[in-house]
């Protein structure tokens, strides 16, 4: 569970939106905020299956 509540309540949300569906694309509006580069953020969340 995440430690802030508006970052679990997204994380709900989403978790319905793609139960189920493949993850085909993804756009990083804001690179500075990742811990990691950009193309390796969408590479891992593009070769997951979200069940």
């Amino acid at each position: 569970m995440s430690e802030i509540p508006e970052i679990e309540t997204m994380r709900r949300h989403l978790a319905q939106s793609v139960k189920g569906k493949k993850i085909t694309e993804v756009e990083v509006f804001h690179p500075q905020t990742l811990n990691t580069s950009p193309e390796l953020f969408q590479q891992a969340l593009i070769t997951r299956l979200h069940l």
